[in-house]
């Protein structure tokens, strides 16, 4: 969906997904944000090794602004590896 989904690496394997708040992202990562509303185009996710979705629990809301996205990656990431 909308912004929420961060990637890595090249397509050569299946693709698997995962919550970014369940699964540590790579030290070395490239992070890809979907256009809102939108997400990634199919060529852009097959070229990926993992999709990383940011869970939404609020209702009615089905995507977050890419910016928003792009910074919650940027801050988990940096919080993985302790650089705050």
């Amino acid at each position: 969906h909308a912004g929420d989904h961060f990637q890595r690496g090249q397509h050569h394997a299946p693709v698997l997904q995962y919550s970014l708040w369940s699964e540590k992202l790579p030290e070395k990562c490239a992070l890809v944000v979907g256009a809102e509303g939108f997400g990634l185009s199919r060529l852009v996710s097959e070229t990926c090794d993992m999709l990383m979705k940011i869970p939404i629990r609020q209702e009615g809301v089905s995507s977050l602004n890419a910016s928003v996205a792009a910074a919650l990656g940027i801050f988990e990431w940096t919080r993985n590896y302790s650089l705050l």
